[in-house]
């Protein structure tokens, strides 16, 4: 199969699995495009480390306590509150936008009167936690006014770059607000590990873990929140999990794996110094993006064989054919197998990839860069 052909069945993929993916009203991707129109060179909302991680404080993170709230309480001042510092983190820092055009831009039902309401509601949780200040003025619309991430009740200003613990703050894609509205439709928990994941991204593309007692004491999310959070990005196809042994055991002991987490597509940010260090000219390059899964390809003999971190050759050549749009019974063809042999690697594929449909996975595929020889 052509590079060509490969780009179109990408393209098909992306458009079969779109039919299915939760998509933000349109009156929701319209505001935030227009947000995003009005903010041109603002390509990421900046966001303090403070307001997802305690650190050593031995308290809870703003983000914690609003994913602690009762149903789906936290939702909205979560996403309104990212809305805001898009919005307003530039001086003077305020804005007097009404609630009903937050509303729209959040993608709720009758923005003009319920969803209104439900912004104010979440404007006085927000204030209530030191987030903002509030200045209500009779006749005209309230102003509102960014205070630090932290919840102090202190000032908001710009954060700064790197000190000598690394950098103050991470960046939200843009992205994610304006092509499917990804934020818009997740629930507390699937924005909330959005905010988690890139606020614990490395830089060098290396994957995200975390051991069982150090994330809830770092983050103060709970089990239900961080497995309910990634199944969701992983629906959305915003995140790639894979098993990753701890270290290497003999004979027949048994191998300590961890679980790594890698955020994908628009879920990455763009990154200026993405560019700056290169492999040395003897690594195998991958096509993979910074911040996608460990991907080699090498070629011998005219021939290009590609491998993912954590797959055996056999998942590896599937994961290939899933990409190209492949069946079972054409997958069993084109690795010499049975149609039951090619089955039951396809459902390895799927569960390695913690998803659960074939286009999911034809669609990381494709965001991995993983193109067959012809």
């Amino acid at each position: 199969m052509s590079a060509k052909s490969v780009q179109v069945a990408a393209t098909e993929v992306q458009e079969t699995e779109l039919e299915t993916l939760e998509r933000a009203p349109v009156w929701s991707l319209r505001a935030a495009q227009d947000l995003a129109a009005r903010t041109p060179a603002r390509t990421s909302i900046p966001v303090r480390r403070t307001f997802v991680n305690a650190g050593e404080t031995g308290g809870r993170a703003p983000l914690a306590e609003l994913v602690a709230r009762r149903g789906r309480g936290g939702a909205v001042p979560l996403k309104l509150y990212l809305a805001l510092i898009w919005r307003c983190s530039a001086p003077p820092f305020s804005t007097d936008i009404q609630a009903r055009l937050w509303a729209a831009l959040l993608g709720l039902p009758e923005p003009d009167t319920h969803g209104a309401r439900r912004v104010a509601n979440a404007l006085d949780v927000l204030e209530g936690m030191g987030l903002i200040s509030l200045e209500r003025r009779r006749g005209e619309s309230t102003v509102i006014t960014l205070l630090d991430e932290a919840g102090t009740g202190e000032p908001y200003s710009l954060p700064s770059g790197p000190n000598t613990s690394g950098y103050t703050y991470f960046k939200v894609p843009i992205e994610l607000w304006t092509v499917e509205g990804d934020i818009q439709v997740m629930s507390a928990a699937g924005v909330a590990m959005l905010l988690v994941l890139l606020e614990g991204r490395n830089l060098d593309g290396e994957p995200t873990w975390w051991s069982t007692e150090r994330f809830p004491a770092r983050y103060g999310l709970t089990p239900t929140i961080r497995s309910r959070g990634t199944s969701e990005l992983v629906g959305r196809t915003l995140l790639f999990v894979n098993k990753r042994a701890v270290s290497k055991t003999s004979g027949f002991s048994s191998q300590r794996v961890r679980n790594t987490y890698q955020l994908l597509g628009r879920a990455v940010p763009r990154e200026k110094a993405a560019a700056k260090s290169s492999p040395p000219s003897n690594t195998p390059r991958s096509k993979a993006p910074v911040g996608s899964p460990r991907v080699t390809k090498m070629t011998y003999r005219g021939k290009t064989s590609v491998s993912v971190s954590g797959f055996t050759a056999a998942e590896n050549q599937v994961l290939v054919r899933l990409g190209e749009g492949l069946t079972n019974r054409e997958i069993a063809a084109a690795l010499g197998v049975s149609e039951n042999a090619a089955r039951n690697l396809v459902s390895s594929v799927l569960s390695k990839l913690h998803v659960q449909r074939r286009t999911q996975a034809a669609l990381i595929a494709a965001q991995l860069g993983i193109v067959p020889s012809d």
